[in-house]
């Protein structure tokens, strides 16, 4: 019963996105407002379980990332954010970010390295310079 469901809800999150729901190849803001609430529920475990694995991965087996281009790491870093807040705060904070409908290009990761920043007690004009930062990066 439990793989139904997970496969009738990633067939609606398949179905869900077109090319205007993707910067970069990644999901943004105009899928994530498409989608309903379980949808983004089960972006966000998955964007953490990938997180928490390929983390894992790494430290666990230093040596089979030796020489591997580190960004991709380092990215994984900036979205740690699921452990500070429920899943529901953050569902909820990266509502708030895409209610500006400038934001809307901007690709879901992103929003997620806002919400961190946030999270951590940014001030305002390191979140306005993330947020411009983000807009520019989704042109």
């Amino acid at each position: 019963m439990k793989i139904a469901v997970i496969a009738v809800l990633f067939a609606s999150v398949l179905a869900g996105a077109d090319d205007a729901d993707r910067t970069a190849g990644m999901r943004n803001g105009r899928w994530w407002n498409k989608m309903p609430i379980e949808a983004r529920f089960g972006y966000l475990a998955g964007v953490d379980d990938m997180r928490v694995m390929v983390l894992s991965v790494v430290d666990a087996l230093p040596h089979l990332t030796a020489g591997v281009d580190d960004m991709r790491v380092k990215v994984l870093h900036l979205v740690d954010v699921l452990p500070q807040l429920t899943p529901a705060e953050v569902g909820a904070a990266v509502d708030l970010f895409y209610k500006e409908p400038t934001n809307a290009p901007v690709a879901v990761i992103g929003a997620l390295r806002y919400v961190k920043l946030k999270a951590e007690g940014a001030n305002e004009t390191e979140l306005k310079r993330l947020e411009a930062e983000l807009r520019q990066l989704s042109q």
